[in-house]
């Protein structure tokens, strides 16, 4: 099952949606709500709007590799876009370690902690996927 890549694409889809619960969890912990208050209200939407933008691109190559797992691995573009999954997430596995971590705060360390892991497990899983179609 696991040399299979349609097989490792919807255990990875799957897996991004984890994430969604930590980013809810996220704004309470964090305080943003209180943090965007502080910004004027054009730099306040636009915060709303490129979260809104990031939350609707991980939805939508969530749900396209869950539903259409055989032609994600299988067809130029969905190969096109499981190379851009695994090159996103690995940048913001990468970010979330080595820039975002050293400033997270102390009461929320097990946070950081979950979502640096689901992140590289994304950047791991896609990866896979990709070696794995490209060999197909």
């Amino acid at each position: 099952m696991l040399t299979d890549p349609a097989h490792v694409l919807v255990l990875v889809c799957g897996l991004q949606f984890l994430q969604l619960p930590g980013m809810i969890i996220g704004q309470r912990v964090l305080g943003w709500g209180e943090d965007l208050s502080r910004l004027t209200p054009v730099s306040r939407r636009l915060v709303i709007a490129l979260g809104a933008g990031i939350m609707m691109y991980v939805c939508g190559t969530g749900v396209i590799g869950l539903v259409f797992p055989r032609l994600t691995v299988t067809t130029e573009v969905g190969r096109a876009l499981c190379v851009l999954q695994a090159v996103a997430w690995t940048l913001r596995a990468s970010l979330q370690l080595f820039v975002i971590a050293p400033t997270w705060p102390q009461h929320a360390l097990w946070l950081n902690r979950g979502l640096s892991t689901i992140y590289s497990a994304l950047a791991v899983g896609y990866g896979l996927v990709c070696w794995l179609s490209f060999g197909a």
